[in-house]
């Protein structure tokens, strides 16, 4: 194990063959709760970035805001969690994840769901219809929207 962090329940724990320790340099580890209240906080993200062989790399795993509706508070959470956790930050302070890093990997409970009915999903899976599946999905419009 190199590194880890958490967040209440969320955890990301960073592991390396022995024999590649010595090509890995520049190891942070962060964690940002979008919920400061809560007394367990549920509800946030964890980062860990390091080099390797010369390429960067930035994972963070979160769990955002639950619920159907509640997209603009999930794209809130990633914002929120982007503008706090420091490794983010270029010189300028602005965020710059896609300059910063060379590979970015984002994972968790995003939350993010499919705008249809269970009727609708059956169908357009029966169909083979993953065009339409998939702009249905909150997650899919979001990217395409930037």
């Amino acid at each position: 194990m190199v590194s880890s962090t958490s967040l209440g329940v969320i955890y990301l724990i960073f592991f390396l063959r022995k024999d590649l320790i010595w090509f890995c340099s520049a190891v942070y580890a962060e964690s940002y709760a979008t919920r400061i209240v809560s007394a367990i906080k549920t509800k946030g993200g964890v980062g860990l970035c390091f080099t390797l062989f010369g390429s960067s790399f930035l994972f963070v795993t979160s769990h955002l805001t639950a619920h159907q509706d509640k997209v603009p508070e999930r794209n809130s959470d990633v914002q929120r969690i982007m503008t706090n956790l420091t490794f983010f930050e270029g010189k300028d302070g602005t965020t710059l994840v896609p300059n910063r890093f060379n590979y970015v990997f984002w994972i968790g409970d995003l939350n993010y769901r499919i705008d249809a009915t269970h009727e609708e999903m059956d169908q357009l899976t029966v169909q083979s219809n993953w065009t339409n599946l998939l702009l249905k999905d909150q997650l899919t419009r979001e990217i395409l929207q930037g």
